[in-house]
C-alpha cells in the first residue's frame, strides 16, 4: 500500500481530507491478509472488486 496515493485520494476528495491514513492502510491491508491465504485465494481483478465496492 502506498501512503503517496492515498494522499492523492484525499486531495481528489475520494478519501477524507481528516482521514487516518495509517489506520485506513491497516484496515486495508487486514482484509488483504484475510483474504489471501483462503482456500480459494481471489486473483488480482478479485481483489481489486474487493478493495473498492462501495457499502450497500
Amino acid at each position: 500500500m502506498n501512503e503517496g496515493r492515498f494522499r492523492r485520494a484525499q486531495q481528489d476528495g475520494v478519501v477524507a481530507a481528516d482521514a487516518d491514513l495509517d489506520v485506513l492502510i491497516d484496515l486495508m491491508a487486514g482484509a488483504v491478509t484475510y483474504r489471501d491465504p483462503q482456500p480459494d485465494p481471489p486473483d488480482a481483478a478479485e481483489m481489486l472488486r474487493y478493495l473498492t465496492a462501495r457499502p450497500a
